[in-house]
């Protein structure tokens, strides 16, 4: 039945795509623009001023509306695939969509989202009775103009808008709708005036193309939000279009953005269960219980490490003597060409809770620490690097957090506790901002080699990652936020230890380039839905 529905779906929205192209092209056609008709440069400039002003202001009234809840960064975020889900799927159930997306991903009471969504539509409503009337004012008169104009008044104090629950947020939502209608279509007369357009019929054309551009059943608004041309006339075609263009510009770049940083993808919206998954996600989210651990293993990954292995096996074995939970050690040689192997080999012969596990030829640590996380056995299982530099005994604080309700409990190095040099430092903030912007949000630090994860959790993620490189440590992150995992971030000591095999630029770079490869592979909740 889903099935059948869906079908339908995507039957309707690919019919109303490919008669909105129709539309356009028949538009166009009966327009027949020549090189004299084109916008000048000028009027272009002010169109992308006028569609960044409207996007912009509507960033800010979200921001304004709902203040400390969100920051400025989420607000655009959130605005951006809105827009995207407005733009690309018109017949997606998008206030049902946004209810469930805001109170999941923002932590926002349903009160404040429901009140948010129905000022924003009154408001809205209003605003489109008072566009009628300037119409009227336009085409007809003065006295129809006056007419529509108390309708509007009477309409704000009769409407269900909670009024007398929230005047001052209503104001300001209608202030704010009031701001950007006039910001944007200012400019777009501006425009239409250095194209020789009469200032009534620029507002008339603003006015048009606004209402068909938000209510078109064509997706992107193809042909649609063009329509006015044929009431107004053929030689505003050009500006029209180019302001059509500039209207869906920010969304398409914006929205590319942070589609998979929030783990969508276009697809989802051609899905109406995507409503059903987010609101059982945030009911999973509610009902959710603490692992119970008996049992902890720990994966090493090590490649040319015999300098710096003994050290930390010696730690952990000794940690073992106080903390009986923790119950295996695998040590994964990714290929080793120095003595790791042998000296891994001396202590699995004296303890038999060590175990060597040899990849035979180097495949890199991302294929390294998988192998062991689905080797292990354990309610808990965490991967350290071989050189030690968190102690193991900050897997305490981990484990608490297990103990506490998350299903993955990472190490922060980005606290007072954590040594690194000047130039690392740098370049590591840099590298975490980006990759907090295009894939995993709300995660510090990425890299840091120091997780643990309930045993379901681990090997759920472990057994959809398939990077095998030090890119590996975002994949697993994004899966995790795709499956819907709690992940607990907790400061840890660490300290720089000589003979890293990082290089900080080159492999951020990598890493960097591999983050769009995550983004392609994995996008799309309704992939795992």
């Amino acid at each position: 039945m889903k099935s059948n529905k869906q079908s339908t779906f995507k039957f309707n929205l690919a019919l109303c795509h490919a008669a909105g192209i129709l539309l356009l092209l028949g538009i166009a056609f009966h327009s027949v623009p020549d090189a004299s008709s084109l916008p000048p440069l000028r009027a272009v400039a002010i169109l992308a001023a006028s569609a960044a002003a409207g996007f912009a202001l509507r960033v800010l009234r979200r921001k304004i509306f709902f203040g400390p809840g969100i920051s400025l960064h989420r607000s655009l975020s959130y605005e951006a695939i809105v827009q995207t889900v407005q733009l690309t799927s018109p017949f997606f159930p998008r206030r049902a969509f946004e209810a469930e997306f805001l109170e999941g991903d923002g932590h926002l009471s349903s009160t404040r989202v429901l009140s948010w969504l129905s000022l924003r539509a009154v408001s809205s409503l209003s605003l489109a009775i008072f566009s009628i009337a300037v119409l009227m004012k336009i085409f007809l008169g003065g006295f129809l103009f006056a007419a529509a104009l108390a309708a509007v008044l009477l309409f704000v104090l009769i409407s269900r808008a909670s009024w007398k629950e929230t005047p001052l947020r209503f104001t300001m939502m209608l202030a704010g709708g009031s701001l950007i209608w006039i910001a944007e279509g200012f400019l777009f007369c501006l425009a239409a005036k250095a194209c020789s357009i009469e200032t009534d019929k620029a507002v008339a054309l603003y006015i048009l193309f606004t209402g068909l551009y938000e209510l078109s059943p064509s997706p992107f608004a193809l042909g649609v939000a063009e329509l006015p041309v044929l009431f107004v006339g053929g030689e505003v075609f050009a500006p029209v279009f180019a302001f059509h263009c500039m209207r869906a510009l920010p969304t398409f770049i914006l929205g590319w953005l942070y589609l998979s940083r929030y783990k969508f993808s276009i697809s989802d919206f051609s899905n109406p269960g995507l409503v059903d998954v987010l609101a059982r996600r945030k009911s999973l989210e509610v009902g959710r219980t603490s692992a119970k651990i008996a049992k902890i293993a720990i994966v090493i990954p090590a490649f040319n490490e015999e300098k710096r292995i003994s050290p930390f096996l010696h730690s952990v074995l000794e940690y073992a003597n106080t903390n009986r939970l923790l119950t295996q050690v695998l040590i994964v040689d990714d290929g080793s060409s120095d003595r790791t192997a042998g000296i891994v080999g001396e202590f699995a012969a004296k303890n038999e809770c060590v175990r060597l596990i040899s990849n035979g030829n180097n495949r890199g640590k991302g294929f390294s620490v998988r192998r062991g996380v689905l080797a292990a056995e354990a309610d808990a299982i965490l991967y350290a690097d071989a050189d030690g530099a968190t102690p193991i005994t900050e897997m305490e604080p981990l484990l608490d957090a297990l103990n506490s309700g998350a299903e993955i409990a990472i190490g922060s190095r980005r606290s007072a506790k954590a040594e690194r040099t000047g130039f690392r430092q740098a370049v590591g903030g840099v590298f975490y901002k980006i990759v907090n912007l295009l894939a995993v949000p709300g995660i510090d630090d990425t890299q840091c080699g120091f997780k643990i994860f309930t045993g379901e959790a681990a090997k759920k993620i472990f057994s959809r990652s398939l990077e095998d490189g030090w890119a590996f440590d975002v994949e697993i992150l994004y899966v995790a936020q795709l499956l819907g995992y709690r992940i607990a971030q907790i400061p840890v000591r660490w300290s720089e230890k000589p003979g890293s095999k990082v290089s900080v630029l080159r492999d951020s770079l990598k890493m960097l380039v591999a983050v769009f490869r995550i983004r392609s592979r994995h996008g799309g909740l309704m992939k795992d839905a």
